[in-house]
């Protein structure tokens, strides 16, 4: 790999991961709004990316009021790209 498709790659998963981490955000504050208790956010991610890291950015963003209970990683066969799951419930009525 050529250092301009290496630094081309790093690019891409940056902005994936921050779309990704704009969809959730985005999808918590929509739950909060409409006092959802518990419900399921799919978000396309590439498998660079960890779950902890994406747990840990909501975490930081809406511990207050939300709580990550259950992230299920789901393998889409040989893509490069993987469906995460998360269920997010009200921390409060939990």
């Amino acid at each position: 790999m050529t250092a301009e498709n290496h630094i081309s790659s790093i690019k891409q998963n940056y902005e994936t991961y921050n779309v990704a981490k704009l969809q959730i955000l985005s999808a918590v504050f929509q739950l909060n709004d409409l006092d959802i208790e518990a419900t399921s956010i799919t978000v396309q991610q590439v498998t660079l990316l960890s779950m902890s890291g994406i747990c840990h950015f909501v975490n930081r963003y809406v511990k207050s009021k939300l709580l990550v209970k259950k992230v299920i990683k789901k393998k889409s066969g040989l893509s490069p790209k993987s469906i995460y799951y998360y269920e997010i419930t009200d921390a409060g009525k939990d």
